[in-house]
């Protein structure tokens, strides 16, 4: 998996571990995301359904509603199915020597790094979904003063590895390279 992130390494830079976040807890977490979706286009034409009917027959409003709410139910999941599949595809994490990488991308791969230095708080987040549907996953969240953890209700934003195998430990790992990080920096800074 180390290819994956060859292009963007700095000659000195060493990949110390690669993850790839867990399938079950990503799909779960975007099938809310497609429940949401549900509710609105529900919500925005759904209510047709319930007109009520006339004694020359069903109306033609009641048709546009059940046309309406049946696309509802199945756009949702025909247009972000095959979405969240190429994102999951293209979701690596990796951390270095120097850094942190997050890979991504659904149409083209994208990069985002934050160098271990510059990293000021590191979280570990265990959400009700990581219990339910993968036990021992949850995600880890940076921040740095440029880039601070924030906490939307989604805890979307930032620089995070979502869904990974075994947070606890892996935060342990990557904090053991920060400190390494930050005493090397602490070391040049003396002389």
């Amino acid at each position: 998996m180390n290819e994956l992130f060859e292009m963007i390494l700095e000659k000195d830079e060493k990949i110390v571990r690669v993850a790839k976040p867990v399938k079950a807890k990503l799909m779960t977490s975007c099938m809310a995301w497609v429940l949401a979706m549900w509710a609105i286009c529900y919500g925005c034409g759904g209510w047709v359904v319930f007109l009520p009917l006339t004694d020359g027959g069903m109306p033609l409003d009641w048709w546009i509603g059940v046309i309406i709410t049946v696309g509802s139910l199945i756009l949702p999941l025909v247009i972000s199915i095959p979405f969240f599949l190429a994102y999951h595809k293209n979701r690596y994490y990796a951390y270095t020597n120097k850094r942190v990488i997050i890979r991504t991308g659904v149409f083209g791969i994208d990069y985002k790094g934050l160098d271990l230095k510059a990293i000021d708080a590191l979280n570990v987040y265990v959400s009700f979904f990581d219990k339910l549907v993968k036990k021992d996953t949850g995600s880890l969240k940076f921040g740095s003063k440029a880039s601070p953890i924030i906490n939307y209700g989604n805890g979307s934003g930032g620089y995070k590895f979502t869904h990974v195998e075994k947070p606890y430990e892996f935060y342990r790992e990557v904090k053991e390279y920060i400190d390494v990080a930050k005493a090397g920096e602490q070391g040049l800074s003396t002389r």
